[in-house]
């Protein structure tokens, strides 16, 4: 089944599973999360299956795993997701470790057997299954799992928590370390942590055991990061899907103010609701950052002028001038441009910071030089009585 599967339907199928892939195996009843464990994330044979589900043959095995995709087919189809059951099982195998929370991504087990006996293998390879669970999902579901098997098969499971360090910290420790908009030397060293650094950036992204100040955090330094952290665009785009810390999703924008020009068409194409999503925003930050990325989207200038042309009314003097920039990007000749210095000056009118001020001074002089040039009438010279 996995064998068919090409690696573009394996990506998008994981795009669209992933933000519900835990809610779609708590629907699943003990024996099929379990057979999808060992069947997708141990990668066993079916006959494998078989024996660790007592020793069932190949074909009850096939069974049991195809009536368990089927299910997480129909609970995606209520959600909007239409997917076969076979790109479902390639997208789970290929990126579940992906979805994994933090917290829980670190835990690891031994086990000891219940009267001093030996447990089957049939038993070890269920309960790594059910702990490998557990490193992804929802922890309740892993002991409910857990407390099924040591009911069934007298196995006690021990849960040890693995510091798994990396250069003398473990994950948690690495993302309560960054500093928000940190410096040169923070940027550098995340930068030497390569994919794995990303990775865990995500990772703590996504993760509700971090709160909103290492969410912001972890945005800004992906921000800084730049192509660096290229790899991170995908799960990004479904993060602002699911963001709810305005601040947090206004610094995920901000990433894309240099990737965007060079995106591939399809990863542009996706990103493209979430940023006409974004312009609704009550974040003055959100809609600013949304309209620079909007700028580079000219194949859509039925959609971006008017949100444009609109924010040249923004109640935020920062949105109106960045609405300027967009406009003039999107459609140089744009009535609204008449327009552009009085909104111009009027932002300087109103409290703003240095740097929107020095724009804003940046483009008066630049759009008065260019009016000067093209209105001041070529045989005009100047009178000898001029002052």
């Amino acid at each position: 089944m996995q064998s068919t599967l090409d690696e573009s339907n394996s990506e998008e199928a994981w795009q669209e599973i992933a933000p519900v892939l835990g809610a779609a195996m708590d629907s699943l009843n003990a024996r099929d999360r379990n057979v999808v464990v060992l069947r997708f994330f141990e990668g066993k044979s079916l006959n494998e299956v078989g024996a660790a589900l007592g020793g069932q043959s190949e074909d009850a095995a096939r069974m049991r795993v195809n009536r368990a995709l089927e299910r997480l087919r129909k609970f995606f189809a209520k959600r909007g997701v239409s997917l076969t059951a076979a790109i479902i099982a390639g997208g789970i195998s290929a990126h579940s470790v992906q979805a994994a929370p933090v917290a829980l991504a670190k835990s690891v087990a031994t086990v000891a057997v219940v009267k001093g006996a030996t447990a089957s293998a049939s038993t070890l390879t269920l309960i790594k299954g059910a702990l490998k669970l557990m490193a992804w999902t929802k922890a309740k579901m892993a002991v409910a799992v857990a407390s099924a098997l040591i009911l069934t098969t007298g196995a006690t499971v021990v849960i040890v928590q693995s510091t798994n360090p990396m250069r003398g910290k473990t994950e948690s420790q690495w993302i309560k370390s960054i500093v928000y908009f940190g410096d040169e030397n923070q940027t550098k060293l995340w930068r030497s942590f390569g994919p794995k650094g990303v990775h865990m950036l995500v990772r703590a992204l996504r993760s509700p055991i971090y709160d909103r100040a290492a969410h912001l955090s972890v945005a800004s330094l992906i921000d800084q990061l730049g192509d660096d952290a290229k790899s991170a665009i995908p799960d990004l785009i479904i993060q602002l899907k699911i963001e709810n810390e305005e601040d947090v999703r206004s610094l995920e924008l901000a990433y894309f103010e240099v990737p965007i020009q060079r995106l591939p068409e399809s990863q542009k194409m996706a990103l493209f609701p979430e940023l006409l999503n974004a312009m609704q925003s009550q974040n003055a930050n959100v809609r600013n950052n949304a309209l620079v990325a909007l700028q580079y989207y000219p194949s859509q200038a039925e959609t971006v002028i008017p949100l444009m042309v609109k924010s040249l009314q923004d109640a935020s003097p920062v949105v109106r001038l960045m609405a300027v920039k967009a406009l003039h990007q999107v459609d140089p000749q744009n009535p609204a441009k008449s327009d552009f210095v009085p909104i111009l000056v009027g932002c300087l009118t109103e409290e703003a910071n240095e740097s929107v001020i020095m724009l804003g001074m940046a483009a008066i002089l630049s759009i008065v030089t260019c009016h000067d040039v093209f209105r001041r009438p070529p045989s005009v010279k100047k009178s000898s009585g001029a002052g």
